[in-house]
Parts: structure tokens; sequence; C-alpha cells
């Protein structure tokens, strides 16, 4: 198993992911430069894109993007049954959804 995270780290660095991730202009362009490789899934491409944005080599707004984790995802449907129309909040849409002690739900696109 490791021998395949080494190639991965590997092929990113041959591939020029650092360059990418340098010129990205937002933490979703982060997200899905990661994304884009085999073994990392949603939910470790946002880790990985939260890490990096901790570095020297990114600084964005961690309220702009996010993605919710299989335990937030649990935890919401747990804490808002009645959510109307609206759906948990996808990476892909840039939803950005605000959660009140009403159990109210808004979720706007996001404007990055």
């Amino acid at each position: 198993k490791h021998r395949a995270h080494l190639a991965l780290i590997a092929a990113m660095l041959r591939l020029g992911l650092p360059g990418k991730i340098a010129r990205a202009r937002s933490l979703e362009e982060v997200y899905h430069s990661l994304l884009a490789y085999p073994l990392i899934g949603p939910f470790l491409a946002y880790q990985l894109a939260i890490d990096l944005n901790y570095s020297e080599l990114i600084d964005f707004d961690e309220n702009d993007f996010t993605v919710p984790g299989p335990g937030a995802v649990r935890g919401i449907r747990k804490c808002f049954v009645h959510t109307g129309s609206l759906t948990l909040p996808r990476a892909s849409t840039g939803s950005v959804c605000s959660f009140h002690r009403s159990g109210a739900v808004r979720c706007t696109p996001s404007t990055a």
C-alpha cells in the first residue's frame, strides 16, 4: 500500500502539481486539482487542501469553500431533518449553507 502512495506522490511531482496549486485562484481549485488523482477521494482531497492552506504556498479563506465529511453529513441529517427541498451542500455546486438553531437551512451559490 505504501508503494502506491509513494508512486502517487512521484506522479504528482512529475506532473507539476505543486506549481498548479501555487497558481490556484481558490481553495476549490486546489481541491479539484487534488481530486483528479487516483487514491484521493472527496474527503481526503479537502483535508489535503486545508492542510496546504496552512502552509506558505497558499492562503485562501476557508469560509469560501467547504466539503462536508461523512461525520458532518450524518450530523447535519440528524440535526436538520426538515430542510424542505434543500439538499446538503456539494463541492461541485459551490453551495454555502447556513444552519440556524431554529432548524432553518439556507443555501446560496458561492461567489468564488
